[in-house]
């Protein structure tokens, strides 16, 4: 994998490091997508508290600020966050994709132009079990599918997935 920007930690007092990262890590993905039809960025990392809400909430707002339809997607089960950061409700929401299989309106829109997400949903009780799960898994990614496809102005899909969900999902497959 290529490095494609280094976000330091920052406070209010040295913020516009931060801010000039993000956005070399924005023109870094602008750049390095391979065609127009749609591109989709995991952010993760091994532990909590390091920074995937607000490095997704950072780069979401510059890529829809510059112009591009991007959807956030909420993965994060355990510790959802988006939601607030966004001012959204949590639910409806990505989890209930998996519990009650239907189509739902579940993208809303933000107050950013070009922003778009889609929660968490309602907290489950074991939310790797439900990550992990295949039928359930294979169906909710169907169902993002259709949904994204119905959206064919969106080029970004930002998802969040925190390290115990990225174990559970692995140790199925």
């Amino acid at each position: 994998l290529d490095l494609l920007a280094a976000v330091p930690r920052f406070g209010e007092a040295d913020r516009h490091f931060a801010t000039e990262a993000y956005q070399n890590l924005r023109t870094a993905l602008i750049f390095a997508r391979r065609d127009d039809l749609g591109q989709v960025v995991l952010i993760t990392s091994t532990a909590p508290q390091e920074g995937k809400t607000t490095t997704l909430v950072n780069l979401a707002q510059l890529l829809a600020a510059s112009g591009e339809p991007t959807v956030v997607v909420d993965c994060d089960l355990r510790r959802a966050q988006i939601h607030h950061r966004l001012g959204l409700p949590r639910e409806p929401g990505f989890t209930d994709l998996f519990t009650k299989h239907e189509d739902l309106a579940l993208i809303q829109e933000t107050r950013v132009p070009n922003l778009s997400a889609i929660t968490a949903g309602p907290p489950p009780p074991n939310p790797p079990a439900v990550l992990a799960k295949k039928p359930e898994k294979k169906s909710a990614i169907e169902s993002l599918g259709a949904i994204f496809a119905g959206r064919k102005s969106t080029n970004w899909q930002l998802d969040e997935l925190s390290a115990a969900a990225q174990a559970g999902l692995k140790a199925r497959n």
